[in-house]
Parts: C-alpha cells; sequence; structure tokens
C-alpha cells in the first residue's frame, strides 16, 4: 500500500478480518464510495481476485473500479484474464501491479528494501532498471522482435537512435530480462568497475547517451582498465547519433534507427502496446492516445498510465499530463521549463528553430539546446525532420541550419500555450513568438487547440484568415471544420461569413448550434432529379441522418436529437421552407433505430456497423411527435410519399442482427405505431391512387388491413399477375377486360389518363409491375 500510494495518494491500508474484500481503499474522484485495493500473494490470482470482487459488490453494490496486487509475475495471458474476470462482474482494473513493478519500487525505496529484504547501502552501478522517469507498464515487447534480434547478434558496440517516446528504454529492457545486459544507473567509477567485475554483464546499456556523451568515453575507459569484454549499447536522440557513434567508434551498420520506415510501429501494434498496459478502451479513448503519439510507443505508455491512474477528461485536454510532468521538467531544468517550451509548443507540429527562440528569450542557444536535450527524458519533444540539414547562407559560409523542435503530444502544447500566453498577469506576449513559427497553419492549430482549452486568444479570426486567404481550396474544409467545432460563436462565424463551406462544416457545427444549422442545412436539400453540382459535395440530408441517428459526443439522449430536427424541420417549412425537404427530415428523426459505424481503433481495416433499436420509452415518445407529420403532408400537395411508406415499412420490418433478439413489447409498440402511421398516411392521400396502392401493399405484406380508396383503373395496370393470370396477358398487355374498357377511349383522353396513372405511380415510388407503357 505505502509503495502504491505515490500513484494513488488517496490509498489507505484496510486491516484483514471483515474487510469485505478491501486490502486498501482508494477515494473515488467522482465523489462515490471508495474503490478497493485487492492483494494477494497467493498462486491462484482470478480466484482471489472474483472473490473479493464479489464481497466488495454485497456491500457497494454500484462497484465498478478496483485496483489489484501481487507478488508474483503476471504474464501477458494472466493479466488479460484477470481483466476479463473483472468486466464480467462489471468492474474496471485501473492497475495491476505485480512483481516486476514492486521489484522497480523497492530498488528505490531504501526504507521497505532494508525492512523487507534486509538490503542497505549505495544502489549498484549497474541495474535490471533503467532511469527512466516513465513508468514501465507491460512486460512483452510487441512490434519490434526483429530489433531485438538484432540487437543480440552484435559482436561489438552498437547505437540505438530513437526520438524521445519512441521506445528505446522499453526496448533494452527486453534484453535485461533475457539476462542479456544491464542498465548503467551510477556514476561513481570504482562501483562501475567493482559491478563488472562480479556481474560480468554480456552488455551495458547507456541510456541517454546524449545528455552527457563524456560518459560514453569513460565507460570505455574503464572497461578497458578493468579488462572486461563488455560490449557497450548506447541510445541517443537523432541530432546527438554522430555524436554517440563517434564516442564509440563504429561503423553505420552498427547503427539502428528506430524511427526509421523499417523499425516505425503500425496503428495496429500501438493499440496492442496501449491495452498491454491495462487499459482495454474505450475504442475512442484508444484511437485518441494513439493518434496523439504516432509511432511512440513510450510516449502512448505514459497517455495509458495516467487515464488509469486518474481523470480520463483531464488527460484529454492535455491538462493532467502538463500536471505529471511539469515538476519533473523544472527539476531537470532548474528552471520554469514550460516558458522555455511554450514557443516551441506554438509552433505546432513544425516547431520552432532552437536559435530563434533564444534569441527571443534572451538566452544562448547553447543553454536552450542545453535545456532540450535534458528534456529528453521526458518525450515531449522532438526534432522537425522535414527541416533537418537545411543549408542556409545569410551572413558569411554555408552552415546547416538547426532543426525545428516541435512539442509533442497536441493536447501537452495546447495547454501549455494557453497556460504560458493566455493565462492572465506573467504570461509572455505571445505576438513576437508567433513569428518565429515555421508554418503559420501549424500554428493557427495549435492557436485554436488552446481556445478550445479555455484559451481567451486576441484577433484568432485574424490569423484564421490569413492563413485560410493562402491555402488551396481543397485544404479549407477541414480548417473551416476546425474552427467550427470550437463551439457556437465559432460556427456562426464560419457559416455567415463562409457560406460556401456550410456543407463542409455541417457535422462539426450541428455539435455546436443545431438550432441554427438545422434550416440553413434543408436551404441547401436539392429534389432527387436536381443534383447538386460537383458531385464530391456531401448531401445535407446525409449530414442530419449522422447527426440524428448516430452517436453523440455529449451523450445525449437519441430523443433530444430527434425531436431538435423534427421540429426544425417543421417551423422551417412554416416558414416558407420547401415541404417536401421538411418532411423527409421528419423522416429521419422518426427512424426506428440508431444506424452507425466504427472503425477499429488501429488501422481501421475492421469496421464495425451499428444498429440500435429504440427502447419502449423512445418508442412512446416519438410517436407522440408523429402528428406533426400528417399534418404536415395534409398541407402540402409536394409530400415525399415514397419516403414515408418506406419510413412505416421499417417500423414494421426493423433489421435483427443475425442471432439478434426484439424484445416483444418492443415489437408490439413498433407494430403499432406503425399501422398508426399507415393509416393517418392513408387518411391524408385519398386524392393519390399510387400512394394508396402502395399503403394497401405494405400492409398486405405485413399481415395488417389498412383503409384505403383503390382507383379501379389504377390497380388494373399495378397488379402482380401470377403464372395462369400471366398467360392471359396478349401483346404484352394483361387481361381482355383491361384492353376492352380502354380500345374505344378517344386517344386524347385515353393519353390524358395514361399520363395521371404514370405521375401517381411516379409519385408513389412504384417501379413494378407498371403495365401502362405496354398499353
Amino acid at each position: 500500500g505505502d509503495l502504491l500510494r505515490r500513484i494513488w495518494p488517496s490509498l489507505v491500508p484496510v486491516r484483514g478480518g471483515n474487510d469485505h474484500g478491501f486490502d486498501g481503499a482508494v477515494a473515488d474522484p467522482r465523489g462515490r464510495a471508495p474503490f478497493p485495493l485487492i492483494s494477494t500473494t497467493a498462486k491462484d490470482l482470478t480466484g482471489n481476485l472474483r472473490r473479493n470482487l464479489r464481497r466488495a459488490q454485497q456491500q457497494n453494490p454500484t462497484l465498478d473500479r478496483a485496483l489489484f496486487a501481487t507478488s508474483r509475475v503476471v504474464k501477458p495471458r494472466t493479466r488479460n484474464t484477470l481483466h476479463d474476470q473483472a468486466g464480467s462482474l462489471g468492474v474496471t482494473l485501473l492497475q495491476i501491479a505485480d512483481q516486476d513493478w514492486f521489484a522497480q519500487e523497492l530498488y528505490r525505496a531504501p526504507a521497505w528494501s532494508k525492512r523487507l529484504l534486509g538490503v542497505t547501502g549505495h544502489p549498484p552501478a549497474l541495474s535490471q532498471f533503467p532511469k527512466s522517469r516513465r513508468p514501465i507498464l507491460g512486460d512483452r515487447i510487441l512490434g519490434r522482435e526483429h530489433v531485438v534480434r538484432w540487437l543480440l547478434q552484435r559482436p561489438g558496440d552498437c547505437l540505438l537512435v530513437g526520438s524521445p517516446g519512441s521506445g528505446k528504454t522499453f526496448l533494452l529492457r527486453g534484453l535485461v530480462q533475457q539476462g542479456e545486459a544491464l542498465f548503467k544507473v551510477g556514476d561513481d567509477p570504482t562501483e562501475t568497475a567493482n559491478d563488472l567485475r562480479e556481474l560480468r554483464p554480456a552488455a551495458v546499456i547507456i541510456d541517454d547517451a546524449h545528455s552527457n556523451p563524456e560518459q560514453v568515453d569513460r565507460f570505455i575507459q574503464l572497461r578497458q582498465d578493468v579488462g572486461s569484454d563488455t560490449r557497450i549499447i548506447a541510445t541517443s536522440w537523432p541530432s546527438h547519433a554522430a555524436e554517440i557513434k563517434s564516442a564509440l567508434q563504429i561503423g553505420t551498420s552498427e547503427v539502428r534507427d528506430l524511427d526509421s520506415p523499417d523499425d516505425l510501429l503500425d496503428a495496429d501494434t500501438m493499440i496492442q502496446i496501449i491495452k498491454s498496459t491495462g487499459l482495454a478502451g474505450p475504442d475512442e479513448l484508444l484511437r485518441y492516445i494513439r493518434r496523439q503519439a504516432p509511432e511512440r510507443p513510450g510516449l502512448v505508455a505514459t497517455l495509458a498510465h495516467l487515464c488509469l491512474a486518474g481523470d480520463v477528461r483531464r488527460v484529454v485536454s492535455g491538462d493532467e499530463l502538463v500536471d505529471q510532468l511539469a515538476p519533473q521538467l523544472d527539476k531537470i531544468l532548474g528552471f520554469d521549463a514550460l516558458r522555455l517550451l511554450a514557443p516551441f509548443a506554438l509552433g505546432g507540429n513544425a516547431g520552432v528553430r532552437p536559435d530563434r527562440v533564444a534569441c527571443a528569450l534572451g538566452k544562448s542557444l547553447l543553454d536552450v539546446s542545453a535545456g532540450l536535450a535534458r528534456l529528453g527524458a521526458a518525450g515531449i519533444v522532438r526534432e522537425s525532420r522535414a527541416f533537418i540539414g537545411e543549408i542556409v547562407n545569410d551572413d558569411g559560409p554555408a552552415s546547416r541550419r538547426p532543426a525545428p523542435v516541435a512539442v509533442v503530444p497536441a493536447p501537452f502544447r495546447w495547454v501549455l500555450v494557453r497556460r504560458v500566453f493566455f493565462d492572465g498577469a506573467g504570461s509572455l506576449p505571445f505576438d513576437p513568438f508567433l513569428t518565429l513559427v515555421e508554418r503559420s497553419e501549424d500554428a493557427l492549430d495549435t492557436l485554436m487547440g488552446a481556445r478550445a482549452r479555455g484559451a481567451s486568444i486576441p484577433d484568432l479570426e485574424s490569423h484564421l484568415e490569413q492563413v485560410a486567404a493562402r491555402l488551396p481550396d481543397h485544404r479549407l474544409p477541414s480548417l473551416w471544420s476546425q474552427y467550427a467545432s470550437l463551439g457556437p460563436s465559432e460556427t456562426r462565424y464560419v457559416v455567415e461569413r463562409h457560406p460556401d463551406q456550410l456543407l463542409a462544416v455541417g457535422g462539426e457545427a450541428l455539435e455546436q448550434d443545431p438550432e441554427r444549422l438545422i434550416p440553413l442545412l434543408l436551404d441547401q436539400v436539392r429534389a432527387p432529379e436536381q443534383p447538386r453540382a460537383g458531385s464530391l459535395s456531401e448531401k445535407p440530408l446525409d449530414i442530419l441522418t449522422r447527426w440524428a441517428t448516430g452517436t453523440s459526443r455529449q451523450g445525449q439522449d437519441p430523443l433530444y436529437r430527434r425531436s431538435s430536427l423534427l421540429c426544425a424541420a417543421n417551423r422551417w417549412r412554416c416558414h416558407g421552407g420547401d415541404p417536401n425537404a421538411a418532411i423527409r427530415a421528419m423522416c429521419i428523426a422518426l427512424a426506428p433505430m440508431s444506424a452507425y459505424s466504427t472503425a477499429d481503433p488501429g488501422a481501421g481495416r475492421t469496421v464495425t456497423f451499428h444498429h440500435d433499436l429504440l427502447s419502449l420509452h423512445q418508442i412512446e415518445s416519438l410517436e407522440k411527435l408523429w402528428p406533426t407529420v400528417p399534418q404536415a403532408v395534409q398541407e402540402t400537395d409536394r409530400a415525399p410519399w415514397s419516403d414515408l411508406a418506406g419510413l412505416a415499412f421499417r417500423w414494421l420490418t426493423p433489421w435483427v442482427p443475425p442471432h439478434g433478439h426484439v424484445p416483444e413489447e418492443v415489437r408490439t409498440a413498433m407494430r403499432s405505431f406503425a399501422e398508426r402511421m399507415l393509416q393517418d398516411l392513408a387518411d391524408v392521400s385519398r386524392a393519390y391512387p399510387g400512394v394508396q396502392h402502395q399503403l394497401k401493399a405494405t400492409g398486405e405484406r405485413v399481415g395488417l388491413g389498412i383503409d384505403v380508396t383503390l382507383d379501379p383503373e389504377f390497380e388494373a395496370l399495378h397488379q402482380e399477375l401470377d403464372p395462369h393470370e400471366a398467360a392471359r396477358v396478349t401483346n404484352g398487355i394483361p387481361l381482355d377486360s383491361v384492353v376492352k374498357a380502354w380500345e374505344h377511349r378517344p386517344v386524347k383522353e385515353m393519353t390524358r389518363a395514361l399520363a395521371r396513372i404514370e405521375s401517381e405511380a411516379d409519385l408513389a415510388g412504384i417501379r413494378y409491375p407498371r403495365w401502362a407503357p405496354y398499353l
């Protein structure tokens, strides 16, 4: 409990006995009852976890979180089983602390090492555990097994290169676990020499050698003095790789770059790494973490750890990461690290050159570069490789331009910019630093991210318009969509100043200001026979469908969006809007299920289609909204009858997945509502024989008798024929009686009648059977 309290400050121990499954209690940040720490030394881990969770749930039926600790090694399969056992009881295991974790923590806890192990004195200079400030999560190397083999096959010294957070330390820890190497963690030459003689490691890892290149020279000298054949495996940032390679006196073949295309991890592997830390979902959170640190397993592991240990919303916003790292960064630098990082953060993905920041801050380039190097262990800065090696010839001989440095992940830099530049007294003026960035569009992205997190940024719209004026047309939709997503006022700005971008920002804008956007989107609806100019433009009704029947980011009740759409469409119609478009929107609002698709959080190669039926309560609520529709139909001669008939049919025959089940009370309520729809539509469509024909056929397909008024001539020319009747068709015209009734009519009269029948069939969406063309 004492060791875990470093991560869970509110953890208190619970004595044994009648403890209801609690070995420790953790205060729930949501204000609910404390959740348990369950710990065991027993072999049956899953049985112990299951028994204690059930005991805890007897006292607190709403318990949905827990921690688990054991002195035993937990292998990946067992770890998954523990999560599954807890999940079957509705509980999420926020953390599993096993033998490896406790060994690592005991190494840094001399008091407990003395009490439990009788170990005293200074820690060794060579250790199984790195001097990493990040938690070491998971126990399996994923996606880079070939790099481990490469490291094992090197006969001499070698260098592993990678950006901060690329997973260098975790990868090398795999070698240590195989007994093939030890980390150099001490600087005392005597202790190091003694450990080399006593432990005789096959390899010594000098992690983050770029932070102190001289230690490589000292260790090589020490190795010669001791007469050891231990080889060196060093790690370095890309910008210092040449220096460390020179110190090791090795060739290019002995250097491995984890940022090379062959060694980068794909999206699916990154998701596996996140899940290996114990964070199982939801998919949106896993996808978000992966996108914030693409191809950087060390950093995604840190973000996953913070999600498990605290408030997910603060992790998503970036505040939690800043709060966790700021004290450590200040300790590394000895001064306010955020003020050094903020100018680089302002530059977004492209970053800012260190020499420019040094000049603006009044510091030497040497000091700024040294500070960035020391911050490398935190994994929140990287070089912008697109600009490395550019030749400049400003004043004098040609020289290589310093590579711009960017701050990652994006939420971290957004919060950083907000705090340093826009948090009131003591804030840095951001205008001078804005002129230093490599790309203005990247800086704008950062400013919008800071605005979304509460920063009050003057003249943001001016910066936005300047960037938009320089961007090609195909990039404008994503820019304006991002800005509209910030809030209702930003949405209004886009639709008022740039109405040509309405369909591009429609999805985001509906999330912010649906009352304003629904009428504007309905204004853009075209009749089916009038295609929109530019076939790539998204259709307004498709945007409204996704918004009304898809998932809600704000977690709103599905009825809120549906009723909002129906009422807004009706108001728009009453104020002169196209009734056909309005009623089509109402049909969307009254759809019997929510339909949407999701992709897997990794590479997105697996797509899941969701079809969620409404609940009994939701069906009853929608039925109360229905009378608006027949009233609107009655007041127009341009109703979309095929949409209306299709809506009723979907209520009668809801799509159910294989082996799915619709509760009987839900099925009964849906059928009752559909019968009411059909009869109401029949009552308001007596003047439309095609619609009456379709409504009758729909009712007959599901065994409902609908009161309709049928036109004999229309019915004769739109009847289904069985094989015996089909044999009576002469020259393609069904039934002699039909021919005889028409053959003596004047041509003009018959032509008008045929035209009317065909028009009514088109109106009702009837495609077959249609015998009028033969006649």
